[in-house]
């Protein structure tokens, strides 16, 4: 038996100051991510990367705003997250079918005395968690969840998270199985992604004195998953220029159902699921992407044919 796709998604709120501990450069004008490496069997901590990217505008409050591909191996397939805004791949590792593959972006992992742990008390901010596999192996691994606790207690006790939690920032924990057909669990890794985007802090206007109230966008989809159309309502808190772009799972843009300016209100836009040229995509998982100003966010769909 084969498993594949993995992930929890972790929300926190800011939280712990630094305390004089090795410092990484997480510039306030950078989005950046962190990615950590743990032994999925023995939950050993292997190591770990730190990456910044441009801030492209927006802040994505809904989670690790990933794409991820999969693609399936017939002797050789490969797993990729990429950053949407700059297209960069974050992290790429290959697939063997009853064989053994391998990470290889990033290239070069730090070892873990890179990340000491810290001595203040661990993020103990409210978290809540959401579930999206595909095959989750329970059978298996009846206690997968609270090896996926184990893991980020671990994390969350290291001073780079420390650092992580001066702004808001989100959690992803992916499992990687290098091998299919024949899945091999002592080679199978955890591979943990944090996200912070510092740009929601410059959404309050500091003209408005003592008002910290912020604007985003609200917006859901219905039904989901759907067929033949999906209703995408949102809601605007102010007057601005409204984009809706439709994605494919390997990030592709499909669809622009929305690009004009509009008044704070609640709207609602339909997708029939044809792509721009008016033919009639594929069953699978898409992604509504809605940018209004300076404010984002990314509804994942299922369309059913």
């Amino acid at each position: 038996m084969s498993y594949k796709l993995t992930i929890i998604i972790v929300t926190l709120l800011a939280g712990i100051s630094l305390s004089g501990q090795r410092s990484w450069d997480l510039p306030d004008d950078s989005t950046s991510i962190g990615i950590f490496i743990y032994d999925f069997l023995t939950s050993e901590f292997e190591g770990g990367q730190i990456q910044n990217y441009p801030i492209c505008g927006s802040y994505d409050s809904s989670g690790v705003p990933l794409i991820f591909t999969y693609q399936p191996p017939v002797d050789f397939g490969w797993d990729m997250f990429s950053y949407p805004c700059t297209e960069d791949t974050v992290f790429f590792a290959t697939i063997v079918w009853m064989g053994t593959g391998s990470i290889s972006i990033p290239e070069y992992f730090f070892p873990p005395d890179s990340f000491p742990n810290s001595d203040q008390t661990p993020n103990q901010a409210t978290s809540s968690y959401n579930f999206e596999a595909d095959q989750w192996p329970v059978e298996a691994f009846p206690d997968i969840e609270l090896r996926a606790d184990s893991i980020w207690r671990d994390l969350s006790k290291r001073t780079i998270i420390d650092q992580f939690a001066e702004y808001p920032f989100h959690v992803m924990t992916y499992l990687y199985t290098p091998t299919v057909g024949s899945t091999d669990f002592n080679v199978a890794k955890w591979v943990v992604f944090v996200y912070r985007n510092p740009v929601h802090e410059t959404s309050i206007d500091p003209c408005r004195s003592g008002n910290l109230e912020q604007h985003h966008l609200s917006a859901m989809s219905y039904p989901n998953p759907f067929n033949p159309v999906t209703t995408i309502m949102y809601e605007l808190p102010e007057h601005s220029t409204v984009s809706i772009n439709i994605y494919d799972i390997q990030g592709r843009n499909i669809q622009t159902l929305v690009y004009e300016s509009k008044p704070a209100g609640h709207y609602e836009a339909k997708w029939n699921g044809t792509d721009s040229h008016g033919q009639q995509v594929s069953t699978g998982v898409y992604f509504a992407r809605l940018q209004a100003g300076d404010n984002a966010q990314t509804i994942k769909m299922v369309y059913l044919r």
